[in-house]
């Protein structure tokens, strides 16, 4: 973080300590997740799904740190990518049963790229929109963008 922020390691070490303070579940997180990885080799991710370690407990220090840090994100990175697998299903099936000519092409991180007749994009737009925001039902709203351009590249 230091090098990141062009500060010094006592300063970087300040600006933790008073996210931590601030934001004290994160920390809780991080200690549980680190815990459970301790106690088991592996980390629980969502719907029975789990991520294992198998060289954490014969890893060297660095190491461990390093797949401590992998084991806090699994869970939060793992749940956002069945949620998108979860969506893909939802609008490719919504496209079939809509009997449309639209189509999935591709999934790349956190989007979905379709190909559409320009006739359908007004359903289409409306369509992905709705499965995509109600796919999972979450504590927070689940916003989607949707966006139509003539080629991928145009579309960002």
């Amino acid at each position: 973080l230091a090098n990141d922020l062009s500060t010094s390691f006592k300063d970087a070490g300040e600006f933790i300590d008073n996210y931590f303070r601030l934001y004290p579940e994160v920390k809780q997180y991080m200690e549980s997740v680190t815990e459970y990885l301790k106690e088991y080799g592996r980390v629980p991710i969502i719907h029975g799904l789990t991520r294992h370690f198998k060289n954490y407990n014969s890893a060297n220090n660095m190491l461990k740190k390093n797949l401590e840090r992998a084991a806090i994100n699994t869970p939060i990175q793992g749940i956002a990518a069945h949620i998108m697998k979860l969506a893909m299903i939802a609008v490719s099936d919504a496209l079939k049963s809509a009997g449309l000519k639209s189509r999935l092409i591709l999934q790349v991180h956190d989007e979905l790229l379709l190909e559409a007749p320009e006739d359908e994009l007004e359903t289409v737009k409306s369509l992905v929109k709705e499965r995509m925001e109600n796919v999972v039902e979450l504590s927070v709203p689940l916003v989607v963008d949707v966006g139509f351009a003539k080629n991928w590249g145009g579309a960002h």
